[in-house]
């Protein structure tokens, strides 16, 4: 009985804290400034370009197709200030649009191929399994990683402003 009032603790514990993180960044992006320019209500504008975080879990692919058909996608960030903005408020796990495409530990974006080559990213990802989807992965701390790409996870978009009403 313990045990199970324990693991329900937990949970609350848990949900509590995605609800919080999801509520922190909102009002985080909105203080940056929220804009019209942004395709819904859900958006929000900083450093230059829209956001959505997306309490739905799922697969890498199926988020990066779910992104791609909404004229989006899985977010990449251009340095650490910007990667940071969203890593040091979340409480859970989330796809983004990085991904090992060779599988020759030679991480890219998916949007333009380029290399990722951040400071944030901490140390080498861990190739345990040899998975070339990128998770910005809070129960190891914060970090950006490769993870099981079947997995399911909340997601990061973004769209870029001018392209919004073109």
């Amino acid at each position: 009985m313990y045990k199970l009032l324990s693991i329900q603790h937990k949970m609350t514990l848990t949900l509590h804290g995605v609800f919080f993180s999801f509520m922190l960044i909102s009002l985080l992006l909105q203080v940056l400034g929220q804009t019209d320019n942004c395709p819904t209500e859900h958006h929000y504008f900083a450093l230059g370009k829209c956001y959505l975080l997306v309490d739905n879990f799922l697969t890498w692919a199926d988020a990066k197709a779910e992104r791609e058909s909404s004229n989006s996608f899985l977010a990449e960030f251009e340095d650490d200030k910007e990667a940071y903005l969203f890593i040091s408020t979340f409480a859970s796990n989330f796809w983004i649009g990085m991904y090992d495409y060779k599988r020759e530990k030679s991480w890219v974006w998916i949007s333009d191929n380029e290399t990722v080559n951040m400071a944030y990213w901490n140390d080498r990802p861990q190739y345990l399994y040899n998975e070339p989807c990128g998770v910005i992965l809070y129960s190891q701390g914060l970090r950006i990683r490769n993870y099981v790409c079947d997995s399911q996870q909340y997601y990061i978009c973004m769209s870029l402003r001018k392209y919004l009403h073109s």
